[in-house]
């Protein structure tokens, strides 16, 4: 009877380490996708802006990939990467008309 307790138990924290990981994984490639949208748009905004947003998107992207997961996997806290975006004139203005 014990021996079906146990099992039990271990079914469901096995459930439970499956669906964690499956929901981190969901995570990791939606914010793969929208980084490849962004970089993509770039190439579509201003001209003054192109440059900057690459380079701060690869800058964030770097700083994810060789700080935060290596920490992550080995069980650490980090604080979260943040993309650092420069002001741009005009950002938020729509043309007139």
């Amino acid at each position: 009877m014990v021996g079906i307790f146990y099992g039990l138990i271990i079914a469901a924290l096995l459930v439970r380490a499956i669906n964690h990981f499956d929901a981190s994984s969901d995570i990791v490639e939606r914010e793969a996708e929208l980084a490849g949208s962004l970089y993509r748009m770039s190439a579509q905004g201003l001209p003054s802006a192109r440059q900057p947003v690459k380079d701060n998107l690869l800058a964030y992207l770097d700083a994810v990939v060789s700080r935060e997961w290596p920490l992550q996997q080995k069980g650490k806290r980090c604080r979260p990467a943040r993309p650092s975006w420069p002001a741009q004139p005009g950002a938020g203005r729509h043309p007139p008309g």
